[in-house]
């Protein structure tokens, strides 16, 4: 009989959930109007699965991690006088919210 390899992919889940952001634009008593000029970067990020052991045993380990990539949002000022100013203001850093594994 033909030989079949006994290999098959290991059970993974990975998502991403991108953040949103709304701004109704605020104009200043100065004429200036601040408004949003993109849409925000960075997302929720997760991934849940079955892998080989890392803790030096061997065998397998269940795992799940979750983290949020780094989040900003790109702004537009519009001045009357100084013209138009964009820039990107940081929210949030990379940061690991979980790191689980059983094995």
């Amino acid at each position: 009989w033909p030989y079949r390899s006994c290999w098959q992919p290991l059970p993974v889940a990975r998502w991403r959930w991108p953040f949103e952001l709304a701004l109704e634009p605020l104009a200043t008593e100065t004429g200036s109007l601040l408004q949003l000029a993109g849409t925000p970067t960075g997302a929720l990020v997760g991934e849940a699965g079955l892998r080989p052991g890392t803790h030096g045993h061997g065998g397998w380990e269940w795992y799940a991690r979750l983290g949020v990539e780094p989040v900003g949002v790109a702004l537009q000022v519009a001045d009357p006088l100084l013209g138009q100013v964009s820039s990107v203001l940081p929210l949030l850093p990379a940061l690991n919210l979980v790191d689980w594994s059983l094995g």
